[in-house]
C-alpha cells in the first residue's frame, strides 16, 4: 500500500521484503531516502538501520507506531499514526531539504 501511495505521489519506489535485500538494494542502488516500516519487528528494524548504517550514507526515515521508543541511528522519524498526507509531507520535506543525486524502504525522484 505505501509502494502505491509513494509511485502516486511521483516517486520512484524499490520494495523488498527481507533485511537482506534492502542491504543488497542499498549497496548497488542510488537511492535518496531510504524507509523502513513500521510492519517490521522492532528488532529487525534496529538491526537493519545498523547494517544500512554501516553499508552506505544514504538518509534513513524510520517509521514507528504509538507508544514505541524512537529508533536511535534514524536520520528522520515518523509516527506512523499521523497518516499519508503527513508522511508524504515529510518525504517532500526531508528530499527537498538535501542537495539530491536523483530528481523515493527505498525512495527515488523521478527524474
Amino acid at each position: 500500500m505505501r509502494e502505491m501511495l509513494f509511485s502516486s505521489a511521483g516517486y520512484r519506489v524499490c520494495s523488498v521484503l527481507s533485511t537482506s535485500a534492502a542491504v543488497k538494494q542499498s549497496e548497488s542502488g542510488v537511492f535518496d531516502l531510504i524507509v523502513i516500516g513500521h510492519s517490521i519487528p522492532l528488532n529487525e528494524r534496529r538491526f537493519l538501520l545498523h547494517e544500512l548504517r554501516g553499508r552506505c550514507t544514504t538518509p534513513t526515515l524510520v517509521l514507528y507506531r504509538l507508544g514505541e521508543a524512537r529508533m536511535a541511528g534514524a536520520d528522520h522519524v515518523f509516527d506512523a499514526a499521523e497518516g499519508p498526507d503527513v508522511l508524504l509531507e515529510t518525504i517532500h520535506n526531508i528530499l527537498n531539504s538535501r542537495m539530491c543525486r536523483q530528481p523515493i524502504t527505498l525512495i527515488q525522484r523521478r527524474p
